[in-house]
């Protein structure tokens, strides 16, 4: 069995050699969850959208002055925004492309790592067994004596 799981580990770390991300990955998965957190509107489609029906409403509607305020606001914030929801539309994108890629690599770690847990399940019943022999050995020495 330990040689089972010393096999099985270098297997996993030559596939881990052969992914192409890792570094990249953890970078861009960490871009993406900062900018999430950071913008109102995650889809840069639905900014866009949202920008073209506020101005359309300050240019054809009849507006109050506190109205017109918020949606001027609003509309400010979507273009201070729309660089950052760029930004995530790509990092998006790019981490698409590398499961896309590393699709069979991963799928190969997977089964390793199912290998590897249903080994180490074995060896635990192993030792229990092991355990409850030399628990009854102990026992029938004792009454022996």
């Amino acid at each position: 069995m330990k040689t089972e799981l010393e096999e099985i580990d270098a297997k996993v770390k030559g596939i881990q050699g052969q992914k192409s991300w890792g570094e990249d990955e953890k970078k861009l998965r960490e871009i993406r969850d900062r900018l999430d957190r950071e913008v109102d509107v995650k889809n840069y489609d639905a900014l866009i959208y949202e920008r073209e029906q506020i101005q359309e409403k300050l240019w054809f509607w009849t507006l109050t002055a506190n109205e017109e305020k918020k949606l001027m606001d609003r509309k400010s914030k979507l273009d201070i925004q729309e660089p950052k929801v760029k930004l995530l539309k790509e990092t998006k994108e790019k981490l698409f492309k590398m499961y896309e890629v590393n699709k069979e690599p991963n799928k190969q770690l997977k089964e390793l790592n199912e290998k590897k847990n249903d080994i180490i399940k074995r060896k635990k019943e192993v030792h229990k067994k092991i355990d409850d022999l030399k628990a009854t050995v102990l026992e029938n020495k004792q009454a022996v004596e």
